[in-house]
C-alpha cells in the first residue's frame, strides 16, 4: 500500500476524492496531502438552489486546511476546490469539501480536538500548543457556538438559574440564565436589573421555550431578579441559592464578632482577637491550633460561638434526606434564632457583659488595648485617631492642664466663655448696644460702645457673634 492509499483510507474520503501526493518538508517540518476530486463526485452534486443536476465548471486556487498532526509534524491539506453550475439556473458554486469544518482554515478533526483542550486551558495556551494564532481559534469557538446554539431546543426547560457575571473593570456585568437539570447555559444578557428577563424569555421563546413552563428560579436575594421572574412567569417559585444564604449566615456572624469586640466585658477582646477567619471556616477544615482556640472560646458562653453554632446548624439543614425534614429542621432553626434575638435584646447586651465588668473596666469601642475608657463626660469615640495613652489608669480623669501632654481634640477649655447677653432692643438703646462678653487681655467684663453712626444689626444670636468675630464691635 502506497502512502497515498494509506492516508486516503484514513482521511475517510471514498471514491469522490483521492490524495494524488504525499510529500514531507524537511526545511519547515511539515507534511502536505494533495488531494483532488475524481469523475463520480459530479453524479451525487446537486445546485443549492433547486437540486437539479451540475456540472464542473472551473477551479479554486489552491486551498490550505490545518489538519491533525502527523507524529510529531505539522501536517496540511491542499485542494483546488471545484466549483459546479447548475444546468437549469446557472448558478455556480463552490463545492464543500468532506473534510473542511466550520472554519475556512481546519478540518473537522483539529476543531474536535481544539475545542476539548478549549475547556480546560486557556486561549493563549491553546495558540502555542498547535502552533495557531489565538485570533483563529476565537473565530472558529464562535462559529461552533453559533452553530451549536442555533439547534439548541429549550422546550423541557422548566427549572433556570440565574447569576450575574463580571467581564471588565467598572462594573460591567452579565446575567446568565442556565438550566439547572441538564446543566447548560441557556442566555447570557447584559444589565442587572429586571428588565435583563425580558431579554432572556424573548431569546427563551425563540428556541421553543415557553415562559409560563418555568416553575422554579434560583437566583441571589436581588429584589430586581425577584420582581423580574415574579412579573413575567406567573407559575415561577423563587428560590435563594444556598451559597447566598449561607453568605448572609457569615455576614451576621461577623456582625455579632465586632458588636461583642466593642461592646464585650473583661477578657473577650482577649478571645476574639485576630479570629475573624476562624469563624468563616467550618469545624472540618480547622487546623489543630484553631481547634484548640475554638474550644477554648465556647467554654466562656460569647454570642459569637452561638451564632457560629447557628450557621453551621443552618448548613446541615441542606443535608436533610428530604424536603419535608428539612422544612421541618428550618422551622426550628427559625424559632431558635428568634428566641436568642429576642433574650439579647430584652436584656439589652450581649454574652460576658452582664457584671463582669463595671463603666470603667470594659475595653473601649473598636478593640484597641492601647486605649481605656474614661468618664461619662470625657468619652472618647471609638474610631477617633487621638487615642487616649496605654499607661492611663483605667477610669481616671483626664489631666489637662498640660496642653503639650495631650492632643487638642481631647483638651477642655480652663474657662468657659461667658454667654452674650442681647438687651431688648428698644427705642433708647437702638443705636447703643450693651454687650456683656470677657475680653481676652483684660481685666473688663463690660463695655458699652457708644457710636457715632449706629451700626444696625439683626437681632438673631449669630449675627451678633459674627459682628463679634469680625471686629466691628
Amino acid at each position: 500500500m502506497t502512502p497515498e492509499k494509506l492516508f486516503h483510507e484514513l482521511l475517510g474520503l471514498g471514491l469522490n476524492w483521492e490524495v494524488v501526493e504525499s510529500r514531507f518538508d524537511q526545511k519547515s517540518g511539515t507534511v502536505f496531502l494533495e488531494i483532488r476530486e475524481t469523475a463520480r463526485l459530479w453524479e451525487s452534486v446537486r445546485g443549492p438552489k433547486d437540486t437539479s443536476v451540475a456540472t464542473c465548471y472551473d477551479h479554486t486556487e489552491a486551498l490550505t486546511w490545518r489538519h491533525l498532526n502527523i507524529f510529531q509534524h505539522r501536517c496540511e491539506i491542499t485542494c483546488r476546490l471545484p466549483r459546479g453550475k447548475c444546468r437549469q439556473c446557472g448558478h455556480v458554486f463552490r463545492v464543500r469539501p468532506p473534510w473542511e469544518g466550520l472554519s475556512t482554515h481546519f478540518t473537522k478533526e483539529v476543531e474536535a480536538f481544539a475545542l476539548l483542550l478549549m475547556r480546560e486551558m486557556p486561549m493563549s495556551k491553546l495558540a502555542a500548543l498547535v502552533g495557531e494564532t489565538d485570533t483563529r481559534l476565537w473565530r472558529m469557538l464562535f462559529r461552533q457556538v453559533d452553530a451549536a446554539y442555533a439547534e439548541a431546543d429549550f422546550s423541557s426547560v422548566c427549572c433556570v438559574v440565574v447569576d450575574e457575571m463580571s467581564v471588565r473593570k467598572g462594573h460591567e456585568y452579565i446575567r446568565v440564565f442556565a438550566d439547572l437539570v441538564r446543566k447548560r447555559v441557556l442566555v447570557a444578557a447584559e444589565g442587572k436589573d429586571k428588565a435583563t428577563w425580558v431579554k432572556f424569555l424573548e431569546a427563551f421563546e425563540q428556541h421553543n421555550g415557553h415562559r409560563h413552563s418555568i416553575t422554579q428560579a434560583s437566583m441571589d436575594m436581588s429584589q430586581a431578579y425577584q420582581s423580574g421572574a415574579t412579573e413575567n412567569c406567573r407559575n415561577v417559585q423563587v428560590v435563594f441559592a444556598k451559597f447566598h444564604v449561607i453568605q448572609n449566615a457569615h455576614q451576621a456572624v461577623d456582625k455579632v464578632r465586632r458588636a461583642e469586640v466593642r461592646l464585650g466585658g473583661r477578657g473577650v477582646w482577649e478571645s476574639l482577637h485576630k479570629s475573624q477567619w476562624l469563624w468563616r471556616k467550618n469545624p472540618e477544615n480547622l487546623t489543630e491550633l484553631e481547634q484548640e482556640r475554638l474550644a477554648r472560646i465556647q467554654d466562656k458562653n460569647l454570642g459569637t460561638a452561638k451564632a457560629y453554632q447557628m450557621r453551621l446548624v443552618l448548613q446541615d439543614i441542606y443535608r436533610s434526606a428530604s424536603a419535608v425534614i428539612a422544612k421541618r429542621r428550618f422551622a426550628v432553626w427559625c424559632r431558635w434564632v428568634r428566641w436568642v434575638a429576642r433574650f439579647y435584646k430584652a436584656k439589652g447586651n450581649l454574652p460576658g457583659c452582664d457584671g463582669e465588668a463595671g463603666a470603667n473596666d470594659r475595653k473601649p469601642f473598636g478593640g484597641d488595648p492601647g486605649s481605656r475608657e474614661v468618664g461619662s463626660d470625657q468619652r472618647v469615640p471609638g474610631r477617633i485617631k487621638q487615642r487616649l495613652p496605654r499607661d492611663q489608669t483605667q477610669g481616671s480623669r483626664l489631666p489637662f492642664d498640660d496642653a503639650s501632654d495631650h492632643p487638642a481634640l481631647l483638651r477642655r477649655r480652663k474657662t468657659p466663655l461667658p454667654p452674650i447677653l442681647i438687651p431688648p432692643k428698644t427705642a433708647k438703646n437702638h443705636g447703643k448696644r450693651l454687650f456683656q462678653f470677657r475680653l481676652k487681655g483684660l481685666g473688663r467684663s463690660k463695655i458699652e460702645l457708644a457710636e457715632s453712626q449706629p451700626v444696625l444689626y439683626d437681632d438673631s444670636v449669630n449675627a451678633e457673634n459674627a459682628a463679634i468675630r469680625k471686629g466691628h464691635l
